[in-house]
């Protein structure tokens, strides 16, 4: 909340990296900012589980620079959930 005083303005966007008591945080200081991930973050969680090789990895790297790629990212994710539902993975996905 000293942050707030501090800027004197509402922050529209902030970047995370998926600390949930930090997001809570944000969203009770400032509930009309937007909380986006870091995706060098996500990147680095999803190399826990992926080489550097896989689509998923592959196709994450992509969509940053082309936003059609989405829809086969989000399919790519869900069929290894679907075929892999007791992976490490699928809990931090």
């Amino acid at each position: 909340k000293s942050l707030k005083k501090m800027h004197m303005k509402e922050i529209r966007v902030m970047v995370v990296d998926r600390n949930e008591p930090q997001m809570k945080s944000i969203q009770e200081v400032y509930p009309e900012t937007i909380i986006v991930f870091c995706l060098i973050h996500i990147r680095k969680n999803l190399l826990t589980h992926f080489n550097n090789e896989s689509d998923i990895i592959h196709l994450f790297d992509e969509m940053q620079y082309d936003l059609s790629l989405c829809d086969e990212f989000i399919a790519t994710l869900e069929s290894f959930i679907q075929d892999n539902p007791k992976s490490e993975a699928v809990n931090t996905l």
